[in-house]
């Protein structure tokens, strides 16, 4: 499960290379200074979601009991479709945002986090340790944010980054529909 842990983790992530690519790029278009603080925000807002979300399932564990596992599975499928659905139907002036106050990056980080805390209930009811989904999470969501901002001021706006939300949605999907099957026959 380790391995699964690791990927769905990295996954949920993408979320915060989308958005900084295309904030970067718009930024950059502008001419407008896009400083580290959104990087730095994402990584922030994701760690702690991750973080509050596997506390949330884990502490789920003793009242829902023998079927945790199976809530938790069935909550990273869901994230997973959501996430797809959401990148399907794209519209990039949903992630296109000139961040032009910290009100403004407080509420992208909040919004984006959502996903994440979600993931993190999920592994937390499956019993995943608290530790790998936070460390994974906290250096995944940092560098595929500095690396979508920097990508965005270089090659602009692409329609095509929408295609690692999609992408990235099918391997949660993916990967927790294995767990599922591994819990049945292993």
């Amino acid at each position: 499960m380790l391995t699964e842990i690791i990927i769905i983790t990295i996954a949920i992530a993408a979320d915060s290379f989308i958005t900084a690519w295309y904030s970067g790029a718009i930024h950059f278009k502008l001419q407008e200074k896009l400083t580290s603080k959104m990087p730095v925000s994402f990584f922030a807002g994701r760690t702690i979601a991750i973080t509050a979300g596997v506390a949330s399932g884990t502490a789920l564990l003793g009242y829902i009991g023998e079927y945790s596992y199976f809530f938790g599975i069935l909550l990273m499928i869901l994230i997973g479709l959501k996430f797809v659905l959401e990148m399907v139907k794209f519209i990039p002036e949903e992630k296109i945002i000139l961040i032009d106050n910290n009100k403004t990056l407080l509420l992208l980080t909040i919004a984006g986090s959502i996903n994440t805390y979600f993931i993190g209930m999920g592994l937390g009811l499956a019993g995943a340790d608290i530790k790998l989904p936070v460390i994974v999470t906290a250096i995944a969501t940092l560098g595929l944010s500095f690396s979508g901002k920097f990508l965005g001021q270089k090659m602009s706006l692409r329609p095509e980054v929408r295609y690692t939300g999609i992408l990235a949605g099918l391997i949660i999907l993916a990967l927790s529909l294995r767990l599922t099957i591994l819990y049945f026959f292993y």
